[in-house]
């Protein structure tokens, strides 16, 4: 795998909340052998397609990979490309995780706050967001981004293909093996959302699903009382999973609202 080092490198804040874009780790390759390196691109758009970014290790809170062992950080250096590079540990599944430094967003056009919130299920915010009186612009958001992605080398014990709670504020955890699952008509995978480590209920699960021939299809589910999900798998291909959680902030006059965006890709069937 070639690296692009960091000779000149203009930051680019991954997209606004506003624009209601997903940042999501998209593996190389999600599945093959133990001398296959882990190399995955952190991206930043809709229904599976946008840009990419280097590694920015000053725009990260932490990035790593948890593995049979446990978590490590990643290796690489300011500038990569593909974001994440890693030899392989020891075989099984292999968790990536990215957090992002928090962001801020001033809301500067009516409507943008609103739509927003209706698309992510957030409509209690904009409720209370009316209720304390605050008008739809002239105000920011600041947001986080919490992205993983579960990838497979070498077949492993079943014990070595479990995933693995990675810290991040907001976060999918699956609760099963979705590289030993065959799609069908009744085949699901049970993902569950994790907030400070504990199930988040009733938040809007949004699951893109991508097939061979790059067609994306999408379906909006809730978790339940134990933030658990079934994501229905009905075909091969890529799925992506996001949600949004939002909190009221104190901390500042004009910072009304703390999000954070948690997104998890899988794949079921070969590459």
């Amino acid at each position: 795998m070639v690296r692009k080092s960091l000779t000149a490198l203009v930051v680019l804040s991954l997209a606004a909340p506003a624009a209601a874009h997903e940042v999501w780790i998209e593996p190389l390759v999600f599945r093959a052998v133990p001398s296959e390196r882990i190399a995955a691109h952190i991206k930043n758009g809709q229904y599976f397609k946008g840009n990419q970014f280097p590694y920015i290790p000053a725009e990260t809170v932490m990035a790593g990979i948890v593995d049979a062992k446990g978590k490590r950080p990643l290796t690489g250096a300011a500038g990569d490309e593909p974001a994440i590079d890693e030899k392989v540990r020891t075989p099984g599944l292999q968790v990536l995780f990215y957090e992002s430094v928090p962001e801020r967003l001033v809301f500067a056009e009516a409507g943008k706050f609103r739509d927003y919130l209706f698309e992510k299920g957030l409509d209690h915010i904009w409720r209370s967001h009316q209720a304390r009186g605050l008008g739809e612009t002239g105000f920011t958001e600041v947001y986080t981004r919490c992205a993983k992605a579960l990838v497979l080398r070498g077949s492993g014990k079943k014990a070595d293909r479990q995933d693995a709670p990675s810290g991040m504020p907001l976060e999918w955890v699956a609760k099963a093996d979705p590289f030993a699952l065959s799609p069908g008509a009744n085949a699901v995978l049970p993902v569950q959302l994790l907030w400070r480590g504990k199930p988040l209920a009733q938040a809007q699960a949004t699951i893109f699903r991508r097939d061979s021939t790059d067609a994306v299809q999408t379906v909006k589910l809730h978790t339940d009382a134990n933030g658990i999900v079934l994501v229905p798998v009905v075909s091969n291909g890529s799925y992506l999973i996001d949600s949004v959680h939002m909190i009221p902030s104190t901390a500042e006059p004009d910072v009304p609202w703390r999000s954070y965006w948690a997104s998890l890709t899988f794949r079921i069937g070969p590459d």
